[in-house]
């Protein structure tokens, strides 16, 4: 996929419903790898637990998130949904694998404490889901924030100069 040529005009902003659905179907796909993976790895330690749970997903969303967005703009569910990540600053390039990565980490931010947490074995319970209950409503607050951001960009989009929009024009 080549990037618009100049001329073209803007593509307008991704809706937030097409945003969902292409998460979805990207957290199917990494649901699907875990699912393998624990059928296929015999789990009979923590290292395994570690691998299936957090090492496997965290590569496969390195992968679409950092080398797939960076450099094609788009994940399996942003093709599906005819959706694209573009730069901010110019729709007619990619954000590059730098930007990519910036743009994962923000996201991840939410869920690092909490894995951090688990890994660590927080024996306050209580530390240990509030942790998990903020980490959530981050989480969601960063991918509610296109609802009422008039540019339509997430924060993770905003950290990383980065916007989705839609492969085509209506």
């Amino acid at each position: 996929m080549t990037p618009p040529s100049p001329d073209e005009p803007r593509l307008p902003p991704a809706d937030w419903g097409h945003r969902l659905i292409a998460f979805l179907i990207d957290a199917g796909i990494i649901f699907v790898i875990i699912v393998v993976s624990f059928w296929t790895i015999d789990i009979d330690s923590f290292f395994h637990i570690f691998l299936i749970f957090i090492l496997v997903p965290f590569c496969a969303v390195m992968i679409c998130g950092s080398l797939f967005e960076g450099t094609l703009g788009l994940t399996p569910g942003k093709a599906a949904m005819k959706l694209k990540v573009v730069s901010a600053s110019d729709q007619n390039q990619y954000i590059g694998i730098t930007r990519g990565i910036v743009r994962l980490i923000i996201k991840s931010i939410p869920f690092q404490s909490y894995i951090l947490s688990y890994l660590f074995r927080v024996k306050v319970l209580g530390l240990f889901y509030t942790m998990l209950l903020l980490s959530i409503l981050v989480f969601a607050l960063d991918h509610l924030w296109p609802l009422w951001d008039e540019k339509k960009q997430a924060l993770h989009d905003k950290f990383a100069g980065s916007h989705v929009v839609f492969t085509t024009r209506d």
